[in-house]
């Protein structure tokens, strides 16, 4: 083994070749575990929406992209980038539990109360806050691993593969322990101090490597390296007090009472699908999911629970079968139970929300110990797929559309699924948000956009409108929905409520009302239906979102539905001239095409990620196993990619070429994935998984090659590595933000993947056009 020609043994006590992957396997595993750890702590303080979850791991991505490209020059410029990797290690240990308990204090520091909702800005503001110190040594940790990889390997071509390879392993290592053993037994705390430890513990083993005597040692073993190995000892020493004594749990606990500040905190949980808490006001329980308020006991929202279930019920004439999605606790069970029906299905996806429900609810024990109800913890579509039993009535008790989740059951395809478990007279009640005063544009075209779709599935729609405007479609007439008809049946069944009223029901179901409400809504049936592939109504919510925030976003917003893809098919072509220019003013602008395709791969790689878990819960349903595995297999493939290419790296001969060869498949897996994903439906399943892993053997295998071309032409190990890695999670940034928030709403997938298909045909062409001047 060699540094600089320098030959190295192992007469230290530790077996260097043995050891050299740990340190970079465990690059990727803090990498997945601190993203994790800190995007779910930062969902519960803004209530993540789709366009919050996008800019909090755009934000990461972008830090990332920084630390590598800026900070990792570093790395060029001192021959210690041993000690500085380990540097690297010790400051993410401390880093890392710093950051959630900044995190968690957020709201109290800057006089933010418990459950009050953030804008955008002060969203991308906080989170930049938060995560730039860890992201920022996270980016810098990859530049300074390959040169360190290089001082102990004496190999400098292949360590940006095989570091790159290193850190898709290790992350996928970390995906599987997160989401099967750390989250369902520790809290946050206990993670980031493991995740530390393990840190500590390769950074004091990175400064105990010793070369042979005589030799010139690749890294100090003076003072640098002993404060170093201190540092990392005393830490370690700290962190291995916390995790096996009371601190860690009294830390936790005490940093989420300062989270919750103004309540009382009763109880916090995490599950594999997110945050629990529960907290007190007075004699007041509320329980929150990911910092959104779900449900209060024991007193609850009597009004929407009894407008939801009674006007619905009551429009049926022998409601016996219901189907509840979502949103059981906190009136409506109680509520259907007094129709008298034969059978409830009640679909939660999280079972520690029931189970937390039954520990604080007596209410809720009673409720959900009903013989005549039946609980289903699953996902609610994968339900309605999978279920032969037809319903009187199903109501779809959920969140509005603000996530492409949460839009997967307001969708034609959806609404058609539905349609085929009623009953022949059955109904179907949806609700959105509506307004007694003021519709807005933004509320026209969201609840517009649900109308178009329910018209284009049932035969016979009812709008109720009301602060909460509830839907009722059925593909039969209704029978005969009056005021006078309603009370009929409210006396027969012997209803007792605290709000519905005879009175009540004639203001609800007042048709002067309902017509004012669609003379609005009339604006928006030109509005596309909400499809699956073309999610419509998740951009219209966070359009409406937005404007309570930042009305002077609002054209942005309500434009960006408009959009055409030859709008952003100009800037692609403006930036294919500037190509040109370039070539005819350089000669040979081959770097610049390399960077233009590793920035292009990056953005590919995330937006088809996104595309095919989009697709994979359309149809099957959010299975949190599955798409654990989905993303699992993602970075298999990547690993395997990387693998290959940094095996065979010195056996090519012609770089460009090959590198050419992959541009193409990237081309024709966004050309073939939306047209097999529609037309394979019955083997969709295993065809994703096929299809996300050719997408991370492709975008692997292109880094290390990428690699190898840019320092064939004398480019320093650091520079590259830094310029190509930022290149690489810039990219990314750009299709996490972008492709689940506007390119697919606005283009839907089959568009989007026209636009990946048509960058990388440039990104080809450009490199094929250098080819020809190298």
């Amino acid at each position: 083994m060699r540094y600089n020609g320098i030959e190295l043994t192992k007469n230290g006590n530790i077996p260097l070749k043995r050891f050299l992957p740990f340190p970079f396997l465990l690059m990727g595993f803090t990498f997945v575990n601190a993203q994790i750890l800190l995007i779910r702590e930062l969902l519960v303080i803004f209530q993540g929406n789709e366009l919050t979850i996008g800019v909090i791991l755009g934000n990461w991505l972008l830090l990332e992209a920084l630390g590598s490209g800026f900070l990792g020059r570093i790395a060029e410029r001192t021959r210690k980038t041993v000690e500085g990797f380990a540097l690297l290690q010790i400051l993410l240990a401390v880093i890392l539990p710093l950051s959630i308990l900044l995190a968690r204090t957020l709201r109290s520091l800057v006089g933010i109360a418990a459950g009050e909702t953030m804008g955008i800005l002060a969203t991308v503001f906080y989170s930049l806050l938060i995560l730039a110190p860890i992201s920022l040594c996270d980016g810098a940790e990859f530049t300074f691993g390959c040169k360190a990889h290089w001082s102990f390997s004496g190999e400098q071509e292949p360590s940006l593969g095989k570091v790159y390879l290193y850190e898709a392993l290790g992350a996928m290592v970390g995906g599987i322990c997160f989401t099967y053993l750390f989250v369902l037994h520790l809290n946050s705390y206990q993670i980031a101090l493991i995740v530390g430890g393990l840190n500590l513990i390769s950074a004091s083993l990175l400064v105990t490597i010793r070369p042979s005597e005589g030799a010139r040692p690749p890294i100090s073993l003076f003072r640098g390296n002993l404060l170093l190995k201190g540092m990392a000892s005393v830490l370690l020493v700290l962190i291995l007090y916390g995790l096996f004594s009371p601190i860690a749990q009294s830390i936790h606990m005490n940093s989420l009472r300062r989270q919750w500040r103004g309540l009382e905190l009763v109880e916090n949980r995490n599950s594999i699908y997110g945050n629990i808490a529960v907290v007190k006001r007075d004699e007041q329980l509320t329980f929150f999911e990911n910092g959104l308020p779900i449900a209060s006991v024991p007193v609850s929202d009597i009004t929407y629970a009894e407008e939801l279930v009674h006007i619905g019920l009551l429009s049926h004439p022998s409601p016996k079968r219901i189907l509840l999605v979502g949103g059981g606790i906190g009136g409506p069970i109680s509520e259907i139970l007094k129709h008298s029906p034969h059978l409830i299905d009640y679909v939660e996806l999280d079972p520690l929300l029931i189970d937390m429900f039954k520990t604080h609810s007596a209410a809720a024990r009673i409720d959900l110990s009903d013989s005549r109800v039946r609980i289903r913890t699953m996902d609610g579509r994968f339900f309605l797929r999978k279920t032969d039993e037809k319903y009187d009535v199903i109501i779809l008790n959920l969140p509005p559309p603000s996530s492409l989740l949460l839009n997967r059951f307001y969708t034609l395809e959806a609404l058609r699924l539905v349609h085929s478990r009623l009953d022949d007279k059955g109904l179907v009640i949806v609700t959105m948000p509506g307004s007694l005063t003021y519709l807005s544009e933004e509320l026209i075209n969201l609840n517009g956009c649900l109308l178009v779709t329910l018209k284009e599935v049932f035969s016979h729609v009812r709008l109720i409108p009301g602060d909460v405007n509830i839907f009722l479609s059925s593909p039969s007439p209704f029978d005969n929905l009056t005021p006078a008809v309603l009370e009929v049946r409210m006396n027969r069944r012997q209803l007792s409520t605290k709000l519905i009223t005879f009175a009540h029901l004639r203001y609800k179901l007042d048709r002067r009302r309902e017509r004012w409400a669609l003379r609005y809504l009339e604006e928006a049936l030109g509005t596309r239906p909400n499809h699956d592939f073309r999610p419509s109504a998740v951009f219209y919510q966070l359009a409406l979102w937005n404007a309570k925030f930042y009305p002077g976003l609002r054209d942005l917003f309500n434009r960006i539905p408009q959009w055409n893809i030859w709008w952003i098919w100009f800037p692609l072509l403006l930036a294919f001239v500037g190509f040109f220019l370039i070539r005819r003013r350089w000669g040979n602008p081959i770097n610049f095409s390399l960077s233009f395709a590793i920035l292009s791969t990056g953005f590919t790689g995330m937006a088809l990620d996104i595309i095919f878990i989009l697709a994979f819960q359309s149809i099957y349903g959010y299975i949190y196993h599955w798409i654990g595995l989905l993303m699992a297999i993602f970075m298999v493939g990547l690993a395997s990619g990387s693998f290959s290419m940094t095996h065979y790296l010195n056996r090519i001969h012609r770089d460009l070429r090959v590198f050419l060869g992959l541009e193409i498949g990237l081309i024709f897996l966004a050309l073939l994935a939306p047209i097999l994903l529609v037309t394979i439906r019955e083997w969709v399943q295993p065809l994703i998984l096929i299809l996300s892993w050719i997408s991370g053997y492709l975008v692997g295998a292109e880094f290390p090659l990428a690699g190898k071309m840019c320092l064939e032409k004398d480019e320093k190990l650091g520079h590259a590595a830094g310029r190509l890695y930022g290149l690489d999670l810039t990219g990314a940034w750009a299709g996490a933000i972008g492709v689940g928030i506007f390119l697919v709403p606005s283009l839907g997938v089959f568009q989007t993947c026209l636009l990946i298909l048509t960058l990388k045909g440039v990104s080809f062409i450009c490199l094929w056009l250098s080819s020809h001047r190298r």
